[in-house]
């Protein structure tokens, strides 16, 4: 099967989650492809989830070629399929957002083009897109932003829309700009235990940075200073002296 490339418009639709995918892609293997893909001069704008369902079952893919148009058609197309998907998640919203920020609708009139946008998560979305419009990224692929929270001086993850105004809100009035957590390089001696003292052995201490590697690529702090690196740098202690 030819490899068809997206359109950039195509990536204002929400990503499915692993779960979502794996019922579309079983509701074509059943039922076969009943929902052609739309094309803009050869690209995807509309479909690329049931696209991929079909190249990884192997299906000829059913599409329909609109040709050259307009950014201002292709949104009003897109627009129009995504009013006839589940609107109750959060990146349903998300997504609602950015079409009509991209259609060039007004946040006073998003309301009434997607129901699921009523004006508090406007105002709410609007908020976090100030902050880092790359927050919306996360939330619309259904994901979680790791951030700091001045308030319970506590690194979280927050993949919902309440959730991360709340924090980015609270943090403003502890006079906080946005932190964002970034896992400490293994190289890094800006901690307050003497691991080298604390061990008392190299092997252990090596393996501690071994499990802080794999930690870090999972999205987990394990920072010396952290109650998990604590009480995992104690287990490590444990099983070199005993």
């Amino acid at each position: 099967m030819c490899k068809l490339k997206l359109d950039e418009l195509s990536k204002l639709t929400m990503t499915y989650t692993q779960e979502g995918f794996e019922e579309l892609k079983n509701d074509i293997s059943l039922k076969g492809q009943l929902v052609p893909i739309l094309l803009r001069d050869g690209k995807i704008i509309d479909g690329r989830h049931r696209y991929r369902a079909c190249d990884e079952l192997g299906f000829t893919v059913d599409y329909r070629e609109l040709g050259l148009i307009s950014d201002d058609k292709a949104l009003d197309i897109i627009i129009s399929n995504s009013l006839n998907k589940s609107t109750s998640t959060d990146a349903a919203k998300v997504e609602a957002y950015l079409m009509c920020k991209a259609k060039g609708i007004k946040n006073v009139d998003m309301s009434k083009v997607f129901s699921r946008l009523n004006i508090n998560y406007i105002r709410k979305i609007s908020f976090i897109a100030k902050a880092n419009k790359e927050y919306l990224e996360v939330l619309l692929h259904q994901n979680k932003v790791r951030l700091y929270n001045a308030e319970f001086e506590k690194v979280e993850d927050y993949g919902t829309i309440n959730g991360l105004w709340r924090t980015l809100k609270g943090n403003q009035k502890f006079g906080e700009q946005v932190v964002e957590a970034v896992p400490e390089p293994v190289s890094s001696k800006s901690y307050l235990v003497d691991l080298e003292e604390y061990f008392g052995n190299a092997a252990a201490e090596s393996e501690y940075w071994d499990l802080f590697n794999v930690a870090k690529v999972d999205g987990t702090n394990l920072h010396p200073d952290t109650p998990l690196g604590k009480k995992v740098a104690s287990l490590i202690k444990h099983k070199y002296s005993s």
